[in-house]
């Protein structure tokens, strides 16, 4: 399997890559930004035209969602070589990117496009060291409770061909469910970007998802983060070089996306967020070109478009990490007019005024009624103020273990930027201490400014981590850089040397510790030792909820019954997972019920509390015919006598006793097959 696995990998690239680099290239972006920028245009064209092929009556597949926009790339690209050709050489350069197409390393000057691939080999390697080859198997997963929605989702789209964000849901429309609640609009960008990849090489959907995060964590993030530094450094060759060998190193973000949740969508949208963060810089430069704000505002246009539909709360992510580049454009803007002799507000007071307009935009949006049942989330602190400040400045946050070594890399370019001459990066320390600072008020604390702080993010430390990694990047980038050079000036070499770039290879080295020694070599509690065998573990059938075991029982129960029959069950016992792993017919997919709930369905919760009384009530009868039930499938039947059998936190007994109390002698349910503590039951006689 793991051929196809890497096979299904180029194909997703391509994907992402080829249709979006003919078209910026079109738009006239150097071909190295091209390529980093790329999975903004597939991700977005994609998401559009899945919603767009059902008012067709068309089906997604390769060629309807991936062609089109491939198609419309070369068309792009086309018509851009020709103008090109046929314009004077002055406008012909104006199409052009006006960025040097170099950058030196070590002294010598190699093409922009290999620090690129750098980026991507990089994390590449980092992605297959840490987690693909942790992996018990290329499709093994995590059995985790958002994990239930997502890979229903896929099967959904693969079940129906219809991979519209409104048509996300646990059940296809036309079947029955326990919930009268038919589903909305959900982004979905990567439940597409799975049963995509599943449906083009027949692929298992548990090893899609493994491709889409291997491809993200590791290709498509760092390659955001070259075109970020190019962006917020231009002309400091030696930064650009050192975000190669941070961009994949922190263990917040991306790796532990991978390992708890799971936190999919936000994989994505985070993934891209250095794309739309650097286009907004690039955009509103005060000495920016026109043809330049033309093309990075397209660029962050569809930033926002593809974040909108993977996961909205990277839009949010942006904001914050803009905020403080705002005031310290507005401020600068008001420099410069002041120097021009144009009137204008001093320095200071631009910047308060920005300063309160971003507040005011921000209480706005958390004010919005579509946007209070997320800013109203909540997850309980965790941690006193001390403890939280001393996880963020060690980004040994959420159970991971401190990355010291790296933490230092970022607060010496935090100093960098904040004492540089030119006044140019002071914002990137701001905005880290700005979002450490939401994080630390997360877990150490309760209330109203919890709530505006961090409840666009569900008040999630995971996802406020995350924003920390994100923004802690250019400084480590900014950081690894000085100490490179000051390195070389102690030794007496030149600029032109190789001691800063082996300074940041021994950095990268010593913070990635023991991922590149051999699997199962070295244990410890440095932070990429610790996220190794979580991914191992988490992938280890024996670990599961739904063992292997009863993964065998199900497939043997269910060839024992008229395929399509519906089958009631206890979803948290891991039997909610036979419908994406086995297009199984099972009744309870969502794994949390509450009595109460004005969606469910007067059936259901009939079904749920009064199962076992089939042969005496006739409305339990009448409930069970209505969904055309005849089976039931038990997989952790009676007490568990202290055994500590896994169930999923959504379990609560109370709320399926009339399924958990039918046993082999309850009137109504004969016993179909039976191994150990598993049963599959036909329903009356």
């Amino acid at each position: 399997m793991w051929p196809l696995f890497f096979l299904a990998c180029l194909l997703l690239l391509a994907v992402l890559y080829l249709p979006g680099t003919l078209a910026f290239r079109a738009l006239g972006l150097s071909v190295e930004d091209a390529v980093a920028c790329s999975p903004i245009y597939g991700v977005s064209l994609i998401a559009l035209n899945a919603m767009a092929l059902p008012l067709l009556g068309l089906s997604a597949s390769l060629a309807t969602l991936a062609a089109p926009a491939l198609a419309l790339g070369v068309i792009a690209y086309a018509v851009a070589a020709v103008t090109r050709e046929r314009k004077a050489d002055k406008q012909a350069h104006e199409l052009a990117s006006p960025e040097a197409s170099t950058i030196m390393v070590c002294g010598h000057s190699v093409p922009a496009w290999s620090a690129l691939v750098a980026y991507g080999i990089l994390g590449g390697v980092l992605c297959l060291l840490v987690f693909v080859r942790n992996l018990q198997t290329p499709e093994g997963f995590l059995q985790a409770y958002d994990n239930g929605f997502h890979l229903a989702a896929i099967r959904t789209y693969l079940s129906t061909g219809n991979f519209s964000s409104f048509s996300s849901f646990y059940y296809a429309s036309e079947e029955a469910m326990p919930d009268m609640y038919r589903g909305g609009f959900y982004p979905s960008a990567w439940h597409g970007l799975c049963a995509l990849v599943a449906q083009s090489t027949s692929a298992p959907e548990t090893m899609a998802v493994n491709v889409v995060n291997a491809s993200l964590a590791g290709v498509v993030f760092p390659t955001s983060v070259f075109f970020l530094l190019r962006r917020l450094f231009p002309g400091r060759d030696s930064v650009i070089v050192a975000g190669a060998l941070v961009a994949p190193v922190f263990v917040c973000f991306p790796w532990d996306f991978l390992t708890w949740g799971p936190l999919y969508p936000n994989l994505l949208t985070n993934a891209l967020v250095p794309l739309g963060v650097g286009a907004f810089t690039a955009l509103t430069c005060p000495t920016a070109e026109r043809g330049v704000r033309v093309r990075m505002l397209a660029v962050f246009l569809l930033a926002c478009i593809a974040e909108a539909f993977a996961q909205p709360n990277g839009i949010f992510t942006m904001a914050a990490l803009l905020a403080a580049y705002v005031v310290w454009a507005a401020m600068r803007a008001a420099k410069n007019a002041r120097k021009a002799g144009r009137r204008a507000p001093v320095p200071l007071a631009a910047g308060l005024l920005a300063c309160i307009a971003v507040g005011c935009v921000w209480v706005g949006c958390y004010k919005l009624p579509m946007l209070s049942g997320v800013v109203t989330f909540n997850w309980p602190a965790t941690m006193g103020l001390r403890d939280g400040a001393l996880a963020a400045l060690s980004l040994g946050m959420n159970g991971h273990p401190a990355q010291w070594v790296l933490a230092a890399i970022v607060v010496v370019g935090a100093v960098c930027a904040a004492a540089d001459r030119s006044r140019d990066y002071w914002w990137l320390a701001v905005s880290w201490a700005f979002i450490a600072a939401c994080f630390v008020i997360d877990v150490a604390t309760e209330g109203r400014l919890k709530r505006v702080t961090c409840g666009f993010w569900y008040a999630d430390p995971h996802r406020l981590a995350a924003n920390l990694c994100i923004a802690a990047l250019p400084l480590a980038a900014l950081g690894l850089s000085w100490l490179g050079e000051r390195v070389g000036c102690v030794l007496g070499r030149t600029k032109e040397s190789a001691v800063p770039l082996v300074v940041g290879l021994v950095a990268f080295l010593l913070v990635t510790f023991p991922a590149y020694l051999p699997a199962g070599s070295t244990n410890g509690s440095s932070a990429f030792a610790n996220l190794g065998a979580w991914v191992e573990g988490q992938s280890d059938p024996a670990d599961d909820v739904l063992t292997g075991d009863e993964f065998e029982f199900s497939k043997e129960a269910l060839a024992l019954i008229p395929a399509g029959s519906t089958v009631i069950n206890e979803p948290n016992d891991g039997s909610a997972f036979l419908y994406p792993l086995l297009d199984a017919k099972i009744y309870y997919r969502p794994l949390a019920f509450f009595d109460g709930s004005d969606n469910e369905t007067n059936e259901s919760l009939l079904i749920r509390h009064h199962l076992n009384e089939y042969a005496t009530r006739q409305d339990v009868r009448d409930a069970v015919a209505s969904i055309g039930a005849k089976y039931v499938l038990v997989l952790d039947q009676g007490s568990d006598n202290g055994e500590g059998r896994a169930r999923l936190w959504s379990y609560v007994p109370e709320q399926w006793d009339g399924i958990e109390d039918i046993t082999d002698d309850t009137s109504g349910f004969t016993v179909v097959l039976a191994r150990d503590d598993m049963r599959l039951y036909r329903i009356g006689d």
